[in-house]
């Protein structure tokens, strides 16, 4: 068998496609995934390049530390005046007589009375006391009595306010749900 001898056109062509097919491995396998690395680790530094100089600047005086530690005291404060308003146990019990005594005052009917009242979703992050009930009274009489609950020292909370009619006429049944 001959081997034919490749002419000088030939044998560029043949260069200049093995180089094309080198280049489009190398920057198919190499250079691609470089770069993203690289562009996504310079990503990375502008962004922490721009919280060092915001937190620099906060430090030597765009926002004084001062400030921040002024805000940070108001925070603390309303959190203690927020903690003053949570019931202790004793309070909890003088605040279910009370809501009792509110609606016998505004002229309900209580049907019922559940104050150790389990319900399925209770408060995470601090203990409440629920108390179901169950009144029957006159409908003109409820925005007074919610009204009263709503002035309470504590913390008191109508979770639920479900309504049925009444078999009287003028007359509204509604079961109420309160957390405190």
């Amino acid at each position: 068998m001959t081997i034919k001898k490749l002419s000088r056109s030939e044998q560029i062509l043949i260069v200049v496609g093995i180089a094309v097919i080198a280049t489009f491995f190398y920057v198919r396998f190499v250079y691609d995934p470089t770069s993203k690395k690289f562009s996504w680790t310079m990503k990375k530094h502008e962004r922490l390049a721009k919280e060092v100089n915001s937190l620099r600047f906060q430090v030597k005086g765009g926002v004084p530390l001062e400030a921040i530690e002024k805000r940070v005291r108001k925070a603390e404060k309303e959190l203690k005046k927020a903690e003053r308003s949570l019931p202790c146990k004793a309070d909890r019990a003088n605040a279910s007589m009370s809501i009792v005594r509110m609606a016998s005052k505004f002229g309900f009917d209580i049907r019922t009375y559940e104050p150790e009242y389990k319900p399925k979703k209770a408060a995470k992050f601090y203990k409440r006391k629920y108390i179901n009930m169950v009144l029957r009274g006159k409908f003109c009489n409820l925005t007074s009595f919610l009204k009263e609950i709503r002035e309470m020292p504590l913390l008191v909370l109508v979770e639920n306010l479900a309504f049925r009619n009444g078999h009287k006429a003028g007359c509204v049944e509604m079961a109420l749900l309160v957390s405190v």
